[in-house]
């Protein structure tokens, strides 16, 4: 029975239909017919589009690679695909919460994490990508790997989520659930309509690891729900010079952390030695971790080029499970944080750059607003700019004279 096909012809198998893609020119688009049982490695070694709203399946006997891209070469899945990767794990959520809100620390992810029994745990990354992989409205779900990611990227890769749902998948003891970056030449953009939602990470930085130049930027999407285990960065851990995550928009939200004997900050954002932070806007609320429950970055400080550059957003009700879970924690860090915009549940004033200032609101949370004023006369009906001023903990100061003031004498 066909399962697949490229124009008017049709192949029994994904695999029959990705070879022949493979040999005809680029920009070949491969529509699904019906369900397909994935059974090995398909190479992609041209620009491919497989399209359908079908489920792709996982046998429970191939727990290899399911797609390996080629340099310069693009993958988009699209169309509604669903990818059932095969594993419908469970968590102990009593013990997790208990070991969340009283800070115990847990001697491994297997104290409360079960794998499905017969289910599917995969050796190694469903993608492999050196290319570009383009997942748009598909859902991926039900992954499990004791250290196998979703996508491992090489340098070169771009990997684009545009609207794909990433659902009820996890990593035991690695890091990298969804993308495992070590590259400056690696790109990630998470755009509007992409939800990764129900997810566990069981290691150092955790949905997302951009390490030795590797950059994200999140212009939309939704982050929610993800919980983590001996994670110094449970959505995303920034290491080396120039590992850099850039947040436009979208939200992080309702993201929690437990420690492992040894480890474990299990902040949502994690700014590592010589990360860079930059936040355009966007929300990271709601979330727990133990040494700060929104950024946490405590090598921006002499000696590293870490730094967090917030000019706009919300960071706001996250909390920190030490000394209690009760204890507010937007930000934590050192002296390289430069804050021009926002607004946070705590007073962020030492990071407020120059001409800019923490304001408290009367519902007690923080907004960051200019000092920077303009003073206007009206001299015989006619309105002239005089000078720019600045305010500072209620002293005013003047900046600079402004040519127009020399109209009034």
């Amino acid at each position: 029975m066909a399962v697949a096909k490229i124009g008017d012809t049709t192949y029994d198998t994904l695999s029959a239909a990705i070879t022949a893609a493979n040999a005809i020119s680029d920009n070949v688009i491969i529509d699904l017919i019906d369900n397909i049982i994935l059974t090995s490695n398909l190479t992609i070694q041209n620009n491919i589009t497989i399209q359908g709203n079908y489920t792709m399946s996982r046998t429970t006997s191939y727990i290899g690679t399911l797609f390996t891209i080629k340099a310069n070469k693009v993958l988009t899945l699209d169309g509604g695909i669903v990818l059932e990767c095969g594993n419908n794990w469970t968590m102990d959520m009593e013990i997790y919460n208990n070991a969340l809100y009283s800070a115990i620390k847990l001697s491994s992810y297997t104290d409360f994490f079960t794998p499905e029994d017969g289910g599917v745990s995969v050796t190694a990354p469903v993608f492999n990508t050196a290319g570009t992989l383009n997942l748009n409205n598909i859902i991926i779900r039900n992954h499990f790997g004791v250290s196998q990611r979703l996508v491992a990227a090489s340098s070169g890769a771009k990997i684009n989520l545009n609207g794909v749902q990433i659902l009820h998948c996890a990593i035991g003891n690695g890091s990298g659930l969804v993308v495992d970056a070590s590259n400056s030449t690696i790109q990630v953009t998470i755009n509007e309509g992409t939800l990764i939602d129900d997810c566990f990470v069981g290691n150092n930085h955790g949905l997302f690891k951009m390490y030795s130049g590797a950059k994200t930027t999140m212009n939309g999407g939704t982050i929610s729900n993800i919980r983590g285990y001996n994670s110094n960065g449970v959505v995303i851990g920034l290491y080396g010079t120039d590992s850099t995550f850039t947040m436009n928009g979208g939200s992080i939200t309702h993201v929690c952390g437990i420690m492992s004997a040894s480890n474990g900050r299990n902040a949502p954002i994690y700014v590592h030695r010589n990360g860079v932070f930059i936040m355009n806007g966007g929300t990271i609320a709601y979330n727990i971790g133990t040494g700060c429950g929104g950024i946490d970055a405590p090598y921006t400080t002499d000696g590293y080029t870490s730094t967090v550059t917030i000019n706009d957003g919300v960071v706001a009700h996250n909390q920190v499970t030490i000394p209690t879970y009760t204890n507010s924690c937007d930000i934590r860090g050192s002296d390289k944080i430069y804050i021009t915009g926002g607004a946070y549940t705590q007073d962020v004033s030492q990071w407020c750059t120059e001409n800019y200032a923490a304001v408290q609101l009367p519902d007690g949370t923080w907004g960051v607003k200019t000092t920077l004023f303009e003073a206007y006369v009206c001299v015989d009906g006619v309105i002239y700019k005089a000078d720019l001023y600045v305010c500072v903990n209620g002293v005013i100061s003047k900046v600079s004279g402004i040519q127009s003031r020399l109209d009034l004498n």
